[in-house]
């Protein structure tokens, strides 16, 4: 049995490699990637609902944007300071901060150039406020 699969994988490997090494893959410098514009672009293909027909540079963005979303959240999750001033709801997901940055990216597009975490700032905290004592919002 272990002989099988292995020679399974052994084949899948042989077939499988030299695809994706003809595939196009430009990685992104952190200087590509430090922008509004390039977070937001990241951002779109996942909100799109389909991966069918995804690119390997599509499928990296992906996962630049789903990443960078959910470590933002952590970390603003995870920090408690008296003077809060981005508060998540309890039902919040990822996808709903995704549309936070695209739509913020799309109602802002001179902050485009802006880096990506100081215009990601903003628009968290333009879309989730904490509530302050006597605030009615």
């Amino acid at each position: 049995m272990e002989k099988r699969v292995l020679t399974i994988t052994l084949v899948m490997l042989t077939v499988t490699l030299p695809l994706l090494s003809q595939r196009k893959f430009t990685p992104r410098t952190p200087e590509q990637l430090a922008s509004l514009r390039n977070l937001a672009a990241s951002c779109r293909k996942p909100l799109a609902g389909s991966n069918r027909g995804t690119q390997l540079d599509d499928a990296y963005n992906m996962g630049y944007c789903i990443g960078y979303v959910r470590a933002t959240m952590a970390f603003i999750g995870s920090v408690k300071v008296p003077d809060q001033v981005v508060c998540f709801p309890q039902n919040v997901i990822v996808q709903d901060v995704q549309r936070v940055i695209v739509k913020y990216a799309d109602d802002h597009p001179e902050k485009l150039q802006e880096p990506d975490w100081q215009q990601v700032f903003v628009a968290l905290f333009t879309a989730y406020p904490c509530k302050q004592p006597g605030d009615t919002r």
